[in-house]
């Protein structure tokens, strides 16, 4: 079970410093990054194995260009919490390398938003990928 928790750990950790700070959407620039969010997808291991995933993630500004992201994903083998920052790559797009120490591993993620929407992929180093779909709340 710890071998499938590892391989889930780093697709579904879309994430970053855990900060708290909620921006409901009626007071949301729908462009800026900034905000609550949540929605599901999947993780496909490296293994060929897929499963389905939700999520929740608090996204907070972290200077010029850059946002930090904490999320947490669950799908039915096991959930995970994790940390990243995101620096912006173009005009709605945002990248970023996170490390998950608790299961030890590593990848990158890729963050596109459309408005009030995001869509977010993650890769770990070993092959494992998680493609996801949120809306800001």
């Amino acid at each position: 079970m710890h071998a499938a928790r590892t391989i889930f750990a780093a697709p579904v950790a879309l994430a970053l410093a855990a900060i708290s700070f909620v921006v409901t959407p009626a007071l949301a620039d729908s462009n800026d990054l900034a905000g609550s969010w949540s929605g599901g997808g999947s993780v496909v291991y490296n293994t060929g194995s897929k499963e389905k995933a939700r999520c929740r993630a608090s996204i907070n500004k972290a200077g010029t260009g850059a946002y930090a992201m904490s999320a947490t994903c669950a799908t039915a083998s096991g959930k995970v919490v994790q940390a990243t920052t995101l620096r912006k790559t173009g005009s709605s797009n945002y990248s970023g390398r996170y490390r998950n120490t608790e299961y030890n591993v590593e990848g990158t993620i890729r963050v596109s938003q459309n408005g009030n929407s995001i869509s977010v992929m993650t890769t770990t180093d070993n092959g494992a990928v998680g493609s996801f779909s949120m809306r800001r709340q």
